[in-house]
């Protein structure tokens, strides 16, 4: 569902805007859209590639839940 979500969204966007960079969570299915599936030949813009970016929030969030988890333990 976020990976149809995200194809709709952003090929709607595409049309009107000149995208430079996209930021997402680490969701895996946007993940391999830009590393093998269907952005990953497509997504030049005037010779500069579409930048995909992990959203730095989501991955320290989790980083820290683990560093807690770790603290806890006996």
């Amino acid at each position: 569902m976020e990976k149809e979500g995200f194809m709709r969204t952003i090929d709607d966007l595409h049309k009107d805007l000149d995208v430079q960079e996209v930021c997402t969570d680490g969701h895996l299915g946007i993940k391999a859209l830009f590393s093998t599936g269907i952005y990953k030949d497509i997504w030049v813009v005037h010779t500069v590639w579409v930048v995909h970016s992990l959203d730095i929030w989501h991955g320290s969030t989790n980083r820290s839940k683990k560093i807690v988890a770790a603290g806890q333990q006996k």
